[in-house]
């Protein structure tokens, strides 16, 4: 898994040499593949074994690295969403009493432009390649 060095220094405080994170995350039983630099940007490539679904995220490898560090995650702002009781231009059909709730999200007044800057940036590091805002995100 790709790991830019500074998306993961805004969640987490690092230490301030890369050798001390890239060998801690190795002894955690994560291993390092390679260090790469990208349009300038350090990314960390680690072997995320099987069995550690929890790190499979840039937040999941931020919790790792505060577990071992003892300092705390700067998880993102949460966004509040508004909870209605039906919306008016959905209807959704179920057909099986398997499933027993449904959520849904109607998004209005989208408008596909280019994606912003930062995260054109940010799909680069992983080699994506930015279509617009929606596919993007």
């Amino acid at each position: 898994m790709k790991i830019p060095i500074s998306w993961l220094n805004e969640l987490v405080t690092l230490p301030k040499e890369r050798r001390v994170l890239t060998d801690a995350l190795t002894s955690a039983g994560h291993m390092l593949d390679k260090v790469e630099t990208v349009d300038g940007e350090t990314v960390i490539d680690l072997e995320l074994r099987g069995n550690r679904a929890d790190c499979y995220s840039l937040i999941g490898i931020a919790r790792e690295v505060s577990a071992i560090f003892g300092t705390k995650v700067k998880y993102p702002p949460a966004i509040a969403l508004t909870k209605v009781a039906k919306l008016k231009n959905l209807s959704p059909r179920v057909a099986t009493p398997l499933v027993k709730r449904v959520g849904m999200v109607e998004i209005r007044n989208v408008k596909i432009t280019k994606s912003p800057d930062w995260l054109i940036k940010k799909l680069a590091i992983y080699g994506i390649a930015s279509v617009n805002n929606i596919v993007d995100l």
